[in-house]
């Protein structure tokens, strides 16, 4: 049953990339502004800035932004830019899933699934994957997938 999970979110995951692909070809622009934290971070990641990496994570949450906890979440729980722990990464991967980000989901998914920071816990990691699941399906750029997509998004829903 978990295999299916994995399944469908890969599957989801894909079609979403396809899916703000398309929107970027179409030349409506993704949500990221220049001047943005989010776009000042990536180019101090892209420079290997830790000092302004983590000036413009804490600005985004400051602003209550899901994207930073769970960016946040990633770079303490690897030690980088920021002193790992794996403790403050799961409060930061959990925060974020509590303001329904995507990525989040999956990250605490995989975390019960594998048992490397929380005790393994299948059932829990079901959880996780649904609410992704649900997540993927509700987001705008699923509207416009062809209509066979959305038969595959919506049966995967139902684990």
């Amino acid at each position: 049953m978990l295999r299916n999970y994995y399944l469908c979110v890969f599957i989801l995951a894909g079609l979403l990339m396809a899916a703000s692909t398309v929107s970027a070809a179409e030349g409506k622009p993704l949500p990221q502004e220049p001047g943005g934290w989010s776009y000042e971070y990536e180019k101090a990641l892209q420079r290997k800035n830790c000092a302004k990496v983590r000036f413009y994570l804490e600005k985004g949450k400051d602003e209550g932004d899901r994207d930073a906890f769970y960016s946040d979440g990633v770079r303490t729980r690897y030690g980088d830019c920021r002193p790992k722990s794996i403790k403050k990464a799961l409060a930061l991967y959990q925060k974020a899933a509590l303001m329904e980000d995507f990525s989040a989901y999956m990250a605490l998914g995989q975390l019960y699934h594998e048992g490397r920071i929380v005790k393994k816990n299948d059932e829990e990691a079901g959880r996780w994957f649904r609410r992704a699941t649900i997540i993927a399906i509700n987001r705008p750029p699923v509207t416009r997938l062809p209509f066979r997509y959305l038969g595959v998004i919506k049966s995967c829903a139902g684990f």
